[in-house]
């Protein structure tokens, strides 16, 4: 004699009583049955965002930091400009995406008239360019690395002015920076005719 265990049956509805003594729900034979693990992701909640929860590298490298944990240093990519002429001498220190940090001139360093494109004024510039990059040092330390691409436009006192303080101590921040020396002065391959040479 076979016993029905069945929604019907008596069997069934003892077992609910019994089940509901102890404070238990029967699971229902007649409901499709859900896999675990998409109940699971069913049922997890995302926490609501906070001010102190960011995905902000620096902000997690910084935390980090504070911590005493190591971490990867990823090298940020920066440019140095050069530009040198006859009369002048500009040097422009930028990020990679062409954002200008600190530019620096002949005039601006306080030379006047031809003096501008003098070696000395060339130096200045140099070391006040030096400046800058190791203050973008400080503030990226123990954050991010850094690495400097030097362009070099044209053939001025300015020119080696730049390359020869690069070697001094007060170059050393931003020759250990330095990865890429870049030469972008154009040169005339044929073209148009030249201007008369001036006559002094």
């Amino acid at each position: 004699m076979s016993t029905s265990t069945g929604p019907g049956s008596t069997t069934y509805h003892a077992a609910i009583q019994e089940l509901s003594g102890r404070g238990t729900t029967p699971p229902n034979p007649a409901a499709p049955s859900t896999p675990q693990s998409y109940v699971d992701e069913a049922n997890t909640t995302t926490p609501a965002s906070s001010g102190s929860v960011t995905s902000n590298p620096l902000h997690l490298a910084r935390k980090a930091k504070e911590r005493g944990e190591g971490i990867a240093l990823l090298a940020d990519k920066y440019n140095l400009h050069v530009f040198s002429s006859r009369n002048n001498t500009r040097a422009t220190f930028t990020r990679g995406d062409g954002k200008i940090i600190r530019w620096a001139t002949g005039g601006s360093c306080g030379f006047k008239g031809v003096n501008r494109s003098s070696y000395e004024a060339g130096y200045q510039v140099a070391v006040r360019m030096f400046k800058a990059i190791a203050e973008e040092r400080e503030a990226l330390e123990g954050i991010r690395g850094m690495q400097i691409e030097l362009i070099f436009k044209g053939f001025g006192q300015g020119r080696d002015a730049m390359s020869k303080a690069l070697l001094t101590a007060e170059g050393t921040p931003a020759r250990e920076v330095i990865g890429r020396i870049t030469d972008r002065t154009p040169i005339k391959i044929g073209g148009t005719r030249a201007k008369k040479m001036r006559r002094l």
